[in-house]
């Protein structure tokens, strides 16, 4: 999202260390707190699924500071996506809903579906309509697999939520919290409410 950000908190980078950052090889496991050491001795904790920067196997490096990481560091494999989508969608189940948020402290809708594909290395958009216009469309929910992206929209036809395919009949989503509902070709159905919460507008396809 776009917005203003405190410059303490900003270092500026060249396009050529850009361009190194922007391919991703290596994230922090799903553990919730992981240790990484600055060379001064300070720790800082890491979030589930954060990228690390030019890892090396032990240290990783951004701007000018170094660090030791001593957590478990995984590389992303498009090729399990079928086999564990399921199983790292649901890592996140019962995590609040935070606007904005991308980690298990709170997440939103879209935040989970990138979060959830940057484990498998497939980069998807920030926001719920960005990413509906990425990937390829599937008809129906009969010929959906896991990991597919449902999409579904308001009354005036604007595209304002997400969810992760289990199955044809299951949806894992960002909604209050992080849940697991039933969804039909009318849209999402609460159990706990007994009605149809979201209505369904599309479906995306973003792996083989």
């Amino acid at each position: 999202y776009e917005g203003w950000i405190d410059p303490k908190q900003f270092v500026k980078i060249t396009a050529v260390t850009y361009a190194k950052l922007n391919e991703l090889q290596y994230l922090s496991g799903l553990v919730v707190s992981q240790p990484l050491k600055i060379e001064t001795g300070e720790i800082i904790n890491l979030v589930p699924g954060s990228s690390l920067p030019l890892f090396d196997g032990r240290h990783l490096y951004l701007a000018d500071e170094k660090y030791t990481f001593t957590g478990k560091a995984v590389k992303p494999d498009t090729g399990l996506f079928t086999q564990n989508i399921e199983s790292a969608a649901r890592f996140y189940l019962h995590t609040p809903y935070l606007w904005g948020g991308k980690s298990t402290f709170g997440i939103d809708c879209s935040g989970l579906t990138q979060m959830v594909f940057k484990q498998f290395g497939i980069k998807i958009k920030r926001d719920t309509w960005q990413q509906a216009e990425q990937g390829k469309e599937v008809n129906s929910l009969a010929e959906t697999k896991p990991g597919d992206l449902a999409f579904f929209d308001n009354s005036e036809g604007r595209i304002i939520h997400v969810g992760i395919l289990l199955n044809n009949n299951e949806i894992i989503h960002a909604s209050g919290r992080v849940k697991i509902d039933r969804i039909d070709e009318k849209g999402i159905y609460s159990e706990e409410l007994l009605q149809y919460t979201h209505k369904l507008r599309i479906i995306k396809r973003y792996h083989q």
